[in-house]
């Protein structure tokens, strides 16, 4: 995976596409993307008097985000599982 670090400020003016993937209802998956590279904001609620957020400081590629999104997938199945529950510009 890619460990580049990029200024947060040229991302968030060039960010195309974003989804918004859940696992049950405690925890948040939000996908930033270009046309070619992507980020990953994380959403931790499984305990209702803290809000848990971390930015991932990795940009991913197509490939490798459609791995790690199978791999959350994948480890959470007995849960339910990913879900995407909404996708925007």
């Amino acid at each position: 995976m890619s460990h580049q670090r990029q200024d947060p400020a040229t991302i968030t003016e060039s960010l195309g596409r974003t989804s918004l993937q859940t696992l049950i209802d405690s925890r948040f998956y939000i996908t930033a993307s270009t046309s070619d590279t992507h980020r990953v904001l994380k959403i931790d609620r499984t305990d209702p008097t803290v809000l848990n957020v971390t930015e991932d400081a990795t940009t991913y590629d197509s490939t490798e985000l459609d791995l790690l999104l199978r791999m959350v997938q994948d480890g959470n199945k007995s849960q339910g599982g990913l879900e995407k529950v909404l996708e925007f510009q």
